[in-house]
């Protein structure tokens, strides 16, 4: 503990002063992130207020006008940060380390609460209680929670004319409409063997190229994953591999796909009976930046509900709670028999409430079939349609995708797909038999 303060305490100094001495470059930054909450020494708090004050009037924040502004009891402890002459550049790794610590100091408060408390006897709601404060402060955004005008204007200026980056799907005409990052919550919606896992699992593999993603699988098995993942990263008939009659140019293929796999930062996790409380500590263990869950309606509800609707109400409205504190969720659901679009979607109309994208993985309609090739790969169940129902941030409606479910592989239909009768699949299918 002694030693945790220690740091605190360097934290704190370290923050205030890189802030009082360039706050024309440091300040928004420190006032957008930190609150006075976040100083457990008392001096250093009624310092950090002052200056956040001035901030809001515009008046400059330098070593002489902080003294003046909090007179001579403070004049003492401004000297000593006067001689700590912590870099400017390091501004954000002096934020990151107070927030961090102050997670820690507060955490460790409702810990010690809690042992000083007899369990047995406490009421379980109180018990319930205590655990929701300790997840409200592992999910605290400190980050962006109050900006004012003069931040947002900043900020924008900073970014006008840059690249904004989202993460790639894979799939360029996918990418083109459905734009998210981390924050986003994501719904996927599909009736039983549409091939959702199948998608999910190749936008995630690709996703980890550049991101920490973790997958949770309440419903397939880790073998299953496995044979899913080398099936569509080789082109390989997945009954081949379940069988173990493979030809050499198949073995071939599996040990050069596994070289390009090994790097891949993909986290499975198999989590039958799994809450969203405990997907959350999954999630900050391995630091994930995405997550991807296969199915929404198998995940455990924690409290007691009448029905269905309840459970999943409070189930999705964490999974937005955990995109809220910095990770992209992308939860599978299932689609219910009756209904259309977003109401088909199993359990709770929250559910579209809460997403910021919801997307429907089904079948085309038989009557927007026009070629006889079109016909011939509809009839044999290659045909599939994403509808963009929900998009906050971008273009709603229906992709094509063919869908070789040997391989476990979804492929982007393009222009002239047919028009132009390149059979691309079919020779793939017919090489891979």
């Amino acid at each position: 503990m002694a030693e945790m303060m220690e740091l605190y305490q360097q934290a704190e100094n370290s923050v205030l002063g890189v802030l009082i001495a360039e706050a024309e470059v440091n300040a928004a930054e420190v006032f957008s992130r930190v609150k006075p909450e976040d100083f457990v020494t008392g001096i250093s708090r009624s310092i950090f207020e002052t200056c956040r004050e001035m901030y809001r009037q515009g008046d400059a924040i330098d070593p002489l006008t902080v003294k003046a502004a909090c007179g001579t009891e403070y004049m003492a402890w401004l000297k000593e940060l006067e001689q700590i002459t912590p870099s400017s550049r390091y501004c954000t790794a002096y934020v990151d380390k107070l927030l961090e610590l102050s997670k820690r100091y507060r955490l460790q408060k409702l810990f010690r609460e809690a042992l000083d408390q007899n369990l047995a006897g406490v009421p379980m709601e109180e018990l319930i209680g205590k655990v929701e404060c300790m997840n409200e402060v592992l999910a605290a955004d400190n980050d962006r929670r109050s900006r004012t005008m003069k931040d947002l204007i900043f900020g924008f200026f900073s970014r006008v004319g840059q690249k904004r980056t989202y993460l790639d799907w894979g799939f360029d005409e996918l990418n083109r409409y459905v734009k998210v990052k981390r924050k986003h919550y994501v719904v996927i919606g599909a009736r039983p063997s549409a091939g959702k896992t199948a998608f999910a699992l190749q936008t995630a593999m690709y996703m980890a190229q550049k991101h920490n993603v973790t997958f949770f699988s309440l419903e397939t098995d880790e073998e299953t994953i496995e044979d899913r993942i080398m099936a569509a990263a080789a082109c390989i008939d997945m009954a081949h591999i379940q069988s173990g009659e493979l030809s050499e140019d198949e073995l071939r293929m599996l040990v050069e796909k596994k070289s390009t796999l090994l790097d891949r930062n993909f986290h499975f996790y198999e989590a039958t009976g799994i809450t969203a409380e405990e997907i959350r500590a999954v999630t900050n263990r391995n630091k994930s930046d995405v997550i991807v869950i296969d199915y929404l309606q198998l995940i455990r509800a924690r409290g007691r509900h009448k029905d269905e609707y309840g459970e999943i109400t409070e189930i999705t409205k964490a999974l937005q709670r955990l995109a809220k504190s910095g990770v992209c969720v992308i939860a599978l659901s299932q689609l219910s028999r009756n209904g259309e679009g977003m109401s088909a979607l199993r359990g709770s109309g929250q559910i579209e409430q809460d997403a910021d994208v919801v997307m429907m993985l089904d079948y085309p309609d038989e009557g927007d079939i026009k070629s006889e090739e079109e016909k011939a790969d509809f009839k044999a169940g290659r045909l599939r349609v994403i509808d963009i129902v929900k998009n906050k941030n971008g273009r709603r409606g229906p992709l094509q995708f063919w869908f070789f479910g040997a391989q476990q592989r979804f492929l982007a239909q393009w222009k002239g797909f047919y028009q132009t009768q390149l059979r691309m699949m079919e020779d793939e299918a017919d090489a891979s038999a």
